[in-house]
C-alpha cells in the first residue's frame, strides 16, 4: 500500500514538469496580417496585403507600419507579420512584430528573378510613388514575352497602375 502512495505522489510530482515543455508559442494561429513588404524605412516596414485582380476599389484594405523586424527583410517580400502588445489604429496601422516570417518565392519557370526581386526593383526605380499607398493585385511572369507584369492598387487614388519589366 505505502508503494501504491509513493508512486501516486511521484506521478503527481512529475507531471508538471512533463507539461512546461509543452509550452504554446504566444505567437500561434493566424497571423495578424500576410501581405508584401512596400516600404522599408526608420526602422520600421510598411506592409500591405494583396488585393485580387477583380478589386472594386472600395473597403479597406489592410496595411500596417511594424517595428521590431529583423534586418534581413526587404522591400518585395511577402511576410506573415503577428505583433506583439497594442496596435495603433490609425491607416495604416502601427504596430511591434511579435513574429515575422518571410513567405518562400520560387523562380518561375524561364525565369531570371523572382516575384520578391521584381517587385523590389519596381519600388525602388522611382516609377512608383514613394508616398503613396499600393496594394499588390498581381505580378505575373510571362515566359514568352521574357516580361513581368505587375499590377498595383493605389489605394488613395482608388486606381491600378500597370507596369511592365524586362526579366534581366
Amino acid at each position: 500500500m505505502k508503494s501504491i502512495h509513493v508512486a501516486l505522489i511521484l506521478a503527481i510530482l512529475f507531471v508538471p514538469v512533463g507539461c512546461g515543455a509543452n509550452t504554446p508559442d504566444p505567437y500561434g494561429g493566424e497571423p495578424s496580417l500576410a501581405g508584401y513588404v512596400m516600404d522599408a524605412r526608420d526602422d520600421r516596414i510598411l506592409v500591405v496585403e494583396a488585393i485580387p485582380e477583380d478589386f472594386p476599389g472600395e473597403g479597406g484594405v489592410n496595411a500596417a507600419y511594424v517595428s521590431d523586424v529583423p534586418s534581413s527583410i526587404e522591400v518585395g517580400q511577402r511576410v506573415l507579420i503577428w505583433f506583439d502588445g497594442p496596435v495603433a489604429e490609425s491607416y495604416p496601422l502601427q504596430g511591434k512584430a511579435g513574429r515575422v516570417e518571410v513567405v518562400p518565392t520560387e523562380t518561375p519557370e524561364g525565369a531570371h528573378r523572382s516575384e520578391a526581386e521584381v517587385l523590389q526593383d519596381l519600388l525602388t526605380s522611382g516609377e512608383v510613388d514613394p508616398n503613396g499607398l499600393m496594394a499588390v493585385q498581381s505580378i505575373v511572369f510571362d515566359a514568352e514575352a521574357s516580361l513581368w507584369r505587375i499590377e498595383l492598387f493605389d489605394i488613395w487614388e482608388g486606381e491600378t497602375l500597370h507596369f511592365e519589366m524586362e526579366d534581366r
